[in-house]
């Protein structure tokens, strides 16, 4: 489902609009009173009401679009499904897998800074766990903006939101060091999201056309 949601601009929304059993809470809700040992009230609610994301037939063209992506996601769900069999390229199966999982993670977080440090891992899987440097070699390799470049529409170089996404957000906060915890992480997270979501996007349209090679490093070489 994480995969799928990566097609949409905002994974993180339309995971919600997927509204899987497990996101939900009970879907009935009994609540029941006491005062003083005596029973005062009682009370029933639906937790969650169904909901979904309507998909038109553009949307089902975008998908067709997004076939190799899917593609490669399915190769390393495969990969984690069946451990056992004989996996074609296991090195890039199982970084993509990583990254995928924390990307979900961090869609499914319900504190920001805590988000943004999971989608710094989902980028770090792409580079073997190096650093933000590596991260930065990774997005230029494969999109061509390079850490002095503007990245996002507010002016920021891929260098400043690197260091917000992967310094202040995920290093900071690991390591115990954060000073802004108390600040509000929402527009850091949104960033975060679009720029882990370009990075696994980016990365599957290059394993798509590089199906023989097995190595990750290959994914920050021009």
């Amino acid at each position: 489902m994480a995969a799928i949601a990566l097609i949409w601009p905002r994974p993180s929304q339309t995971l919600e609009w997927m509204n899987l059993l497990y996101d939900r809470r009970l879907d009935n809700r009994y609540t029941v009173q006491f005062s003083s040992g005596t029973h005062v009230g009682f009370s029933h609610e639906r937790g969650q009401l169904p909901c979904g994301k309507f998909v038109d037939q553009e949307e089902i063209e975008i998908l067709r679009n997004y076939g190799p992506l899917l593609e490669q996601i399915g190769e390393a769900l495969t990969s984690y499904a069946q451990p056992s069999d004989e996996t074609k390229r296991p090195n890039l199966m199982n970084a993509l897998f990583l990254s995928l999982w924390w990307f979900h993670e961090a869609c499914r977080e319900p504190l920001d800074q805590i988000a943004v440090t999971k989608f710094a891992a989902s980028m770090d899987a792409l580079v073997k766990g190096q650093d933000a440097h590596a991260i930065l070699r990774f997005i230029e390799a494969r999109t061509g903006i390079g850490p002095k470049d503007t990245l996002i529409t507010t002016g920021l170089t891929t260098e400043k939101v690197m260091d917000k996404i992967y310094g202040k957000g995920r290093s900071q906060l690991i390591h115990g060091s954060s000073k802004d915890f108390s600040h509000d992480w929402s527009e850091p997270r949104a960033i975060a999201e679009v720029v882990g979501r370009m990075c696994l996007v980016e990365a599957c349209g290059w394993m798509a056309q590089n199906g023989s090679i097995d190595c990750v490093e290959a994914l920050s070489e021009r």
